[in-house]
């Protein structure tokens, strides 16, 4: 059964239960805000909202940083493994914070601490990779 949710974003919007992501750490500096929906508003967009379902304004653009680098295949802890209920990382995706400077010209993607999804048991984990491979802010 569909919840509605208050939004400040896009008005009212229609969950299904199965949409629903925890993330039973919170995000980084959003720590008591544990449920979100990711929201696609166009499917022709490459981005994503990810809405919290407890504060109606609170709401991340986010994109797969695998549509931004073609491969993406970060060795993740095993704390990390362990907080998203996986043994081998198998299921997990991932989702990258998009910021935009105050000029509007510049989008810039997090690959540094990505958002990890385990797809099957709906929890989420924002994770800070140990290696410098990837940057905090990737210019795309």
């Amino acid at each position: 059964m569909s919840t509605v949710i208050n939004t400040a974003r896009f008005q009212s919007v229609k969950v299904q239960p199965d949409k629903v992501f925890s993330f039973p750490q919170g995000l980084i500096g959003f720590e008591s805000h544990r449920d979100f929906v990711l929201i696609e508003r166009n499917n022709q967009s490459q981005f994503s909202w990810l809405q919290s379902l407890s504060k109606p304004d609170l709401c991340f653009l986010v994109i797969e940083p695998s549509k931004v680098l073609g491969a993406f295949e970060p060795e993740i802890s095993s704390e990390d493994k362990m907080s998203l209920e996986t043994k081998n990382g198998d299921g997990i995706s991932f989702l990258s914070l998009v910021s935009v400077d105050e000029s509007h010209q510049n989008i810039f993607v997090n690959l540094k601490s990505p958002i990890a999804i385990n797809n099957a048991k709906k929890i989420g984990r924002q994770i800070i990779l140990e290696d410098d491979q990837y940057p905090v802010r990737f210019k795309i």
